[in-house]
């Protein structure tokens, strides 16, 4: 596929916490260093006109904060909102995405992707080879719910690098198809 569209989620940035929630997987010392070790990572595959899917929870930073931080961010963002992303902080920084959304389905090509921050059990053209992206789960997906045919968590704690990268269409979709393979 090649277009130039990458998938995260559940970046936390200016979150305290979250690098003891997820040890094993966020780097840095601090949040600061964490949220620039993404950044890093982030920059390092997305380029300035890529397109990019954030599947929620994207800042606890206070608006001017993550406005600030936005700044220094590669490609056209995309949020799809977390239960993490309050209206107030977003009604703030909105013009710094793309779009904002609940729920968005993708076409690329004949491929629909259905983006959603939680996972889902059917999505819109699922029995059709449609795909179903998601985050919430800090890559538990395996303990927390049914593993499914064309779904995937898409977070940065769920790269198997650890280097909380975003993840490209391609890697996904060879990711899914050696899955799927796995699938009884």
């Amino acid at each position: 596929m090649s277009d130039n569209i990458w998938f995260t989620s559940d970046t936390h940035f200016f979150h305290k916490k979250i690098i003891e929630f997820c040890p094993e997987t966020r780097q840095g010392s601090d949040v600061l260093e964490m949220n620039e070790l993404i950044k890093q990572a982030w920059n390092n595959r997305v380029k300035p006109g890529d397109r990019i899917y954030h599947l929620g929870d994207f800042s606890f930073g206070k608006p001017e904060a993550t406005r600030d931080f936005m700044e220094g961010l590669n490609g056209s963002i995309h949020l799809v909102k977390g239960n993490h992303d309050g209206s107030n902080m977003l009604g703030q920084i909105s013009d710094k995405f793309a779009s904002i959304s609940t729920y968005k389905v993708v076409r690329v090509s004949d491929l629909y992707i259905s983006l959603f921050h939680f996972p889902i059990e059917s999505w819109d053209r699922m029995h059709h080879g449609a795909i179903h992206l998601h985050g919430h789960l800090h890559g538990d997906d395996h303990h927390t719910c049914r593993v499914l045919k064309n779904r995937m968590d898409v977070g940065v704690d769920c790269r198997e690098e650890k280097d909380m990268a975003p993840f490209h269409l391609d890697e996904v979709l060879a990711i899914l198809n050696k899955r799927n393979a796995e699938l009884p």
